[in-house]
């Protein structure tokens, strides 16, 4: 049949998967993540989800969840990441970014249990001011920055405020992050404790 136009009539393929994939909704506000709880199997949240953010956004997913009469689902966040021995050198760099990120995420900001100070803050600094004189608890609400450690511990927050999965999202999408991920992150991540 090379070469030749073939014509079936009343015919459809049908490839069924094995497993169906699971339907996952990002999602940033409350409609759009009861709407995720409501059909999805999980929601993806973005990036500067901080641990209070997460608590709330399971709120309104909660709600969805029961409007849906659903029981299970994930919640995967985007998370910042830098990571470096010279824990300074790293979050410097993430001063950086979240500096120009924090004028667009008012939901993120408004619901850290920070927002008052932010909000203030912003309105009388430029985004130079805020990269120089960020506090570090801005860094700990919104990224996790610093020493092999310290990474670590922000991870271990946004898992306790319930989020299942974390995708590491590099600063500025350097490709370099990725190393400094799989030499200083991985061994402490991993399930068997870097042994195996």
């Amino acid at each position: 049949m090379q070469g030749e136009v073939v014509r079936l009539n009343q015919v459809q393929m049908q490839i069924v998967p094995e497993c169906v994939p699971p339907l996952y909704v990002g999602a940033m506000r409350e409609k759009t993540l009861r709407l995720a709880g409501r059909i999805g199997d999980g929601t993806i949240l973005t990036g500067m989800s901080s641990p209070d953010y997460v608590r709330w956004a399971w709120a309104h997913i909660r709600a969805g969840l029961s409007d849906g009469g659903r029981s299970q689902h994930r919640v995967v966040a985007y998370l910042d990441v830098k990571v470096s021995p010279d824990g300074r050198l790293a979050r410097d760099a993430a001063c950086r970014s979240l500096a120009a990120r924090l004028p667009w995420a008012d939901v993120q900001i408004q619901t850290s249990g920070i927002g008052a100070e932010i909000t203030d803050y912003l309105a009388t600094h430029t985004r130079e001011d805020v990269a120089q004189g960020m506090p570090d608890t801005w860094l700990d609400t919104f990224t996790a920055s610093g020493t092999p450690e310290q990474v670590v511990a922000s991870i271990e927050r946004l898992a306790a405020a319930g989020v299942d999965s974390v995708a590491f999202q590099p600063l500025d999408g350097d490709p370099a992050c990725l190393d400094e991920y799989i030499r200083y992150l991985m061994p402490l991540l991993r399930p068997d404790g870097g042994n195996g």
